[in-house]
């Protein structure tokens, strides 16, 4: 099938030339342009790398031009005229690529200096419906010491993207150093994607898809999907930016929670969920509990080197009332979470299973919450720009400005390259004070702290 699609996708279209007809967006990029309103020029992605050694600009700029020409989503256009919201692939462009010395510093240490590179950029603008969906800065603080800030918009780039990208732009950057051909696999569009996805979403209506489509309309019977309770009801249109509070447990508290999920049979992310759903009765005294968990949506492995927006979300349903201890509870989610992975499909199709799953008109105040744990690559994986590239991932300010999301609200967890684990909740100050962000996430750390030490005490204790 996907062979298929894409010989008819590549029928269609000459290689270079341009391209009028409107292809289909994957599903989760249609959730995102489903209102003009969400297709907004904030909705940006930064990503950082620390580069040592020399860094050839001319070279990194062909490279950038190489890979908006290598994935089509790179140099597509977003519309959305009043009728179903499209893509348009164009003709390869150039990538602009900002190029500064700093200014000698005093006060501040360059790994200070590096993150507010990274704030600043956050601040930035793209607009999905002028190209490209990418841009790049390389700050230099020495010929042998450099910051490379990418700047892409979501709609074009999802986290997994991020590491096929910087993969991609490291071999183009070192085949014109050396003055060879790169070395890259077999590509398959974003587009042929979206294709995919839509054929796939026929095979659901057989015979084939009846179990699943009965496991998550018996799953979600009666479900309602988790929100949060704003310190002001949602306007109609922020009027400021998103705004991003973090926070970090040391490697001892981390190696804890390691252990805790390993002596349990559960991974570290079932474990995170489960201290979710004890926070959940805290805020909303709610013990039947379904929360929107992010996924990579990449389970078709011919599209595990796309770059395009590809995740998707499941919701994965956490009952926990007749649970007496933590240990119950994450016993519980781990079957939750189990459940759901052996069933994934895409939301857009459990939604339409369970209609009344997710209601944003329940109330003005409520407020939905993406469920994100962040697998990332190993620390120890450098990029040949220069001598070596490594992302710049634990950050210790906290920015007062960050990207957009379309709606709602982001909890962001992931294990850093230090061992520390760090977290970051994305929201809107026209909806929460952040005195409340702070108040949740000093729960959730209480309630994991708690749970570690004695996961067979009573759940609503902690």
């Amino acid at each position: 099938m996907i062979d298929d699609l894409t010989r008819a996708s590549e029928r269609s279209v000459a290689p270079g030339a341009p391209i009028d007809g409107r292809f289909p967006l994957s599903s989760m990029q249609e959730v995102f342009c489903s209102d003009e309103r969400h297709m907004t020029d904030r909705f940006i992605v930064v990503n950082a790398w620390r580069v040592r050694g020399h860094v050839d600009t001319a070279a990194l700029q062909g490279a950038l031009d190489d890979l908006v020409a290598r994935h089509e989503i790179l140099r597509s256009v977003f519309g959305h005229d009043g009728g179903e919201p499209y893509q348009r692939v164009l003709p390869p462009c150039a990538v602009p690529l900002l190029v500064a010395d700093i200014e000698p510093f005093t006060g501040r240490s360059r790994e200070i200096r590096a993150e507010e590179l990274i704030i600043e950029a956050e601040v930035g603008r793209l607009d999905p419906s002028e190209l490209p969906l990418i841009r790049a800065q390389l700050h230099r603080f020495d010929e042998q010491d450099s910051v490379f800030v990418l700047v892409h918009h979501h709609l074009g780039m999802d986290g997994r993207s991020v590491g096929v990208g910087i993969r991609d732009l490291a071999e183009f950057y070192a085949a014109r150093v050396a003055g060879r051909e790169p070395a890259l696999p077999e590509v398959r569009q974003a587009r042929d994607f979206a294709l995919w996805q839509r054929a796939r979403s026929r095979e659901w209506d057989s015979a084939e898809g009846a179990e699943i489509r009965a496991y998550w309309h018996d799953r979600l019977a009666g479900a309602q999907m988790f929100t949060l309770p704003t310190d002001r009801p949602m306007p109609e249109r922020y009027t400021v930016p998103y705004s991003e509070h973090v926070f970090e447990y040391d490697e001892e508290f981390t190696s804890s929670m390691a252990v805790l999920a390993r002596r349990e049979r559960c991974s570290l992310f079932m474990l995170l969920l489960a201290a979710m759903a004890v926070l959940a009765y805290e805020i909303r005294g709610v013990t039947d509990t379904s929360f929107r968990v992010l996924t990579s949506g990449r389970n078709e492995v011919a599209f595990q080197e796309t770059v395009g927006l590809l995740i998707d979300f499941l919701p994965m349903r956490v009952e926990i009332a007749d649970c007496a201890s933590f240990r119950d509870v994450l016993r519980r989610t781990r079957t939750a979470v189990a459940g759901a992975f052996t069933h994934e499909i895409p939301m857009g199709e459990i939604t339409k299973l369970a209609p009344d799953l997710t209601r944003p008109e329940q109330n003005p105040s409520d407020c939905f919450m993406n469920f994100i744990f962040h697998q990332q690559p190993s620390a120890a994986e450098t990029y040949p720009i220069g001598d070596g590239a490594v992302e710049i991932r634990e950050r210790v300010l906290e920015p007062e400005q960050t990207g957009d999301m379309p709606f709602g609200s982001s909890w962001n967890l992931e294990v850093l390259p230090s061992g520390r684990f760090g977290g970051g909740v994305l929201y809107n100050r026209d909806e929460f004070d952040e005195s409340t962000i702070a108040r949740w996430t000093g729960a959730y750390r209480r309630i994991l702290q708690r749970a570690v030490a004695d996961p067979g005490a009573p759940w609503r204790r902690l």
